[in-house]
């Protein structure tokens, strides 16, 4: 988002050059004075650099690392590093020199390319946000159908095609001119037929489709991820066993995910307002001027959001710290291939003697510097170790089967005793024993006497 003509031509943002003939800064006109004006070079120096070799550390994590490609989280995680790469890339050196001068000297082309990508980027990481929220409550809330890698790249696609094509009107209206009539120095602003389109398409693509929608859309769908989440939750249920273990890994994910959400909102939220009170709202002098004046301090703290997001990720997720420490120490392969994959089996002596064997092949094999030889055994030492834990957690739960005593049945004479009653009897007598569960006996006799006496 480029600086409109009022915060361009407002006499309150300028600064007196008059003690200093000579100075490149009466030469180019700038906004700041030469401190502030240092001051905004090394804020946006800053942002360059942790952005960029954050948001490229995000990228190579992910492409190094073979199981966290499996994850449809990652795949957006990297999309969003690419846009905010392209902040960090495109926007932030150009926005600074529009920042800190009051005339653009960087062209036709620049001035068209700069907002545009800049809108791009920024309805990219909103969409890919959403998608991320979508994709967490669909696993959370539909855990028998998750969403598939496939279907996770297509949307990635179309996040992009929505983005270039939301944005494109800023290429064709944004325009240079003239700061004063006669003048020859020029400024990039919008120039809309009417300035009532302007405004519209400033409400409807970007405050509402690329701002409040978005926004809206995941706080829903974490709502729905929180109810599911508390209605799923057993008392006394203990926290180690596999489901909870899921439960509890999808969960990191989904905080980090909102800490994200977050922060952008943040940072983007007071540029939205100030665009929104300089374009519908009559301000008095004082605020106009207060309102202008800070201006680039909100389009620093938008891209400083483009450099927060990797910082998150080392933070509550242990594989991208995992492979940061990786690229900082060059063992890329070592970090990468093994440690993550059976962090789990650790304190074991699966673990332990998976980890050994590891250890053994990579000193082997980081002579060449290969990965590919690596990967190859790590399939292996891991389908050892797990079968090593899985052969040591059935010995414990297997009990020795207790036999019980064998009861023998109680012979006719037990059952009956001979005495000296006499029974006479014109049928036959019938009797049956049925055997009960707790080993009673039950006698059932059915006789049919014409003449008997005891």
């Amino acid at each position: 988002m480029e600086v409109p003509r009022d915060a361009n031509q407002s006499s309150g943002a300028l600064w007196d050059y008059g003690g200093l003939d000579g100075w490149p800064w009466q030469e180019y006109r700038m906004r700041y004075s030469p401190e502030v004006t240092v001051l905004f070079c090394i804020a946006y120096a800053a942002v360059f650099v942790v952005g960029f070799v954050g948001n490229i550390s995000v990228v190579l994590v992910v492409y190094k690392n073979v199981r966290m490609q499996s994850s449809p989280t990652n795949i957006f995680i990297v999309n969003l590093a690419i846009a905010d790469l392209l902040v960090i890339v495109v926007c932030v050196p150009f926005t600074l020199i529009g920042s800190i001068t009051t005339e653009w000297r960087l062209g036709l082309v620049i001035c068209k390319l700069v907002p545009y990508f800049q809108g791009v980027s920024v309805n990219a990481s909103i969409n890919t946000l959403m998608a991320i929220s979508v994709e967490r409550c669909l696993s959370i809330c539909y855990p028998m159908s998750p969403v598939g890698k496939g279907v996770c790249k297509r949307v990635v696609v179309i996040i992009w095609i929505i983005s270039l094509t939301i944005t494109m009107p800023w290429a064709i209206y944004f325009d240079l001119q003239p700061m004063e009539e006669g003048s020859d120095n020029q400024i990039c602003l919008e120039s809309w037929p009417t300035v009532e389109s302007g405004n519209l398409y400033f409400v409807l693509a970007n405050l509402l489709l690329c701002y409040v929608l978005p926004l809206t859309v995941i706080a829903v769908c974490y709502m729905f991820i929180w109810q599911k989440v508390s209605r799923r939750k057993v008392p006394g249920e203990p926290m180690h066993n596999g489901a909870n273990m899921v439960q509890r890994s999808k969960m990191k994910v989904i905080t980090m995910i909102m800490y994200v959400v977050v922060l952008f909102a943040v940072s983007w939220l007071p540029l939205y307002v100030a665009f929104s009170l300089i374009k519908f709202w009559p301000l008095p002098p004082a605020v106009e001027s207060y309102t202008v004046a800070s201006l680039p301090v909100a389009q620093w703290l938008g891209a400083a959001n483009s450099s927060i997001n990797p910082l998150l990720y080392a933070i509550f997720n242990h594989r991208f710290r995992d492979g940061y420490r990786a690229l900082l120490s060059g063992k890329i392969c070592q970090a990468f291939d093994y440690s993550n994959s059976v962090r789990y089996l650790r304190g074991g002596r699966a673990g332990t003697v998976a980890a050994a064997a590891f250890k053994r092949t990579n000193n082997n094999n980081n002579d060449n510097g290969r990965c590919d030889r690596n990967r190859k055994t790590i399939g292996a030492i891991y389908v050892h170790a797990a079968r090593s834990q899985l052969q040591q957690h059935t010995a414990q739960q297997r009990r020795p089967v207790q036999q019980r005593p064998v009861q023998q049945r109680p012979s006719t004479q037990q059952l009956y005793p001979p005495t000296n009653r006499l029974v006479k009897s014109s049928s036959v007598r019938e009797t049956h024993v049925a055997e009960g569960s707790a080993g009673s006996v039950v006698q059932f006799c059915s006789t049919k006497c014409e003449n008997s006496f005891v």
